[in-house]
């Protein structure tokens, strides 16, 4: 059963669990985050793994416009995705960006997790919702 986590959700970001398979998922929508929502954003990418049992983390960035600047693609990377390892995370699927900008900045945040040397959980890009969930309910 998927459900919208509303307390989360922000004008540009949906925040998504699927029980069953224990998915969490974002979606990006159309238009540019301010640093104020931005924040609320990474507080939804920290707390949700802490609050539900999340294996694969999906992040849809298809309508994303933003570029990550490289001091939070380096916070990202360094940061959130050890918050979600230790959460139990093993996954995560980036859907990319059509925008040129936001997809090359949105695969150094991957770049730059594969390049941590205790990274414990996979990487994968995909440019569907349906392949990334697909990857997502593969055995471990």
């Amino acid at each position: 059963m998927l459900i919208e986590l509303e307390k989360y959700r922000t004008k540009h970001v949906e925040f998504f669990y699927d029980f069953q398979n224990k998915i969490f998922s974002y979606k990006i929508l159309e238009g540019v985050i301010d640093q104020s929502e931005f924040q609320l954003y990474v507080k939804g990418l920290i707390q949700i793994p802490k609050e539900y049992e999340v294996l694969t983390v999906i992040a849809d960035h298809r309508a994303n416009e933003n570029t990550t600047p490289l001091e939070v693609q380096e916070y990202l990377a360094k940061t959130v995705t050890p918050i979600w390892e230790n959460a139990g995370v093993k996954r995560y699927a980036q859907i990319l960006a059509k925008e040129f900008y936001a997809n090359l900045s949105g695969q150094q945040v991957i770049d730059d997790i594969n390049a941590r040397p205790d990274k414990n959980f996979q990487t994968r890009f995909f440019e569907s919702m349906s392949s990334a969930e697909k990857w997502a309910k593969e055995p471990f």
